[in-house]
């Protein structure tokens, strides 16, 4: 498996399959999701629900959890968005990075 390299000021959104594969001790989930983990949780926001809503309207092949994502991740601009869902490629402005395509 490849590696994403998140050189300074880059962010990398990680969804939820991408910790599942990576991750199959539950103490490991909760260390990476802990607030002082290595990993940065966000709260849903009123803005999020906003442009999730948005986002649904546009692309009606996201799902509401999918469209929260997105809306996540655009929101705290992340440089890239690594998933294995191919369907969040439907959102032009989110820099999807397919798992399949790490080198």
């Amino acid at each position: 498996m490849g590696s994403v390299n998140a050189g300074t000021g880059s962010v990398v959104y990680l969804d939820a399959n991408i910790l599942i594969y990576a991750v199959e001790d539950l103490a490991v989930y909760e260390h990476l999701l802990d607030p002082a983990g290595p990993l940065g949780v966000r709260a849903i926001t009123r803005p999020i629900l906003t442009r999730a809503a948005e986002l649904r309207a546009a692309h009606t092949a996201l799902k509401l959890p999918d469209a929260i994502h997105a809306a996540t991740a655009l929101l705290d601009g992340c440089t890239t968005f690594l998933t294995n869902d191919g369907r969040f490629a439907v959102v032009p402005p989110l820099p999807v990075l397919l798992l399949s395509q790490l080198p």
